[in-house]
């Protein structure tokens, strides 16, 4: 009976041009850590982990990205676009906290 009313329901909404999608816990997505990952990106992506929906790979890369425009001293801003809470520049945050950083825009 509850499938039906949530069908009935969907074709609904999809009438209207929307969809309805299950929300996936971020906790799910960001389940485990990879064990070839080092204490400095564990510790921020812990951080981070109940504000982004991210996953592990790409908070490191992220991290990495970071440290890496760092080295080559690459001048500008960092932008985030696609936001959900935050977590990817809070992780870009902390590694520019980390590395002794802390004129750049965000």
């Amino acid at each position: 009976m509850i499938y039906l009313l949530k069908k009935k329901f969907r074709e609904a909404v999809n009438l209207l041009g929307f969809d309805i999608i299950k929300k996936r816990s971020p906790n799910i997505l960001n389940s485990s850590v990879p064990p070839d990952f080092n204490s400095f990106h564990k510790s921020i992506i812990d951080r981070v982990k109940s504000y982004t929906v991210t996953s592990n790979e790409r908070l490191y890369a992220t991290i990495e990205s970071t440290r890496y425009i760092l080295k080559k001293q690459i001048h500008g801003s960092f932008v985030e676009c696609g936001v959900y809470k935050g977590g990817s520049m809070m992780a870009v945050a902390l590694t520019l906290l980390s590395e002794g950083v802390s004129d750049r825009d965000l």
